[in-house]
């Protein structure tokens, strides 16, 4: 059962996206190496972000729950 599906969909569209732009960043030919690799990175790990944030928001809807869980794995 998904808890709140408006955010779990724009969160994973959004996690779709990120990951698309960055690899369409990623195969620019530029001088400017550093300023890629970081507006690369940037997208990596905002797409990350979102994956987690809307797996935890539509899946784990109580904190104490979720809390116990990820406790109970380390």
């Amino acid at each position: 059962m998904i808890y709140e599906p408006d955010v779990v969909f724009t969160d994973y569209i959004l996690f779709f996206e990120s990951i698309i732009l960055a690899f369409l960043l990623n195969r620019i030919k530029t001088k400017k190496i550093q300023l890629k690799k970081a507006a690369f990175y940037f997208y990596i790990f905002l797409g990350v972000a979102s994956l987690i944030g809307g797996t935890v928001h539509g899946f784990f809807p109580d904190k104490n729950v979720f809390a116990a869980a990820s406790i109970a794995i380390n």
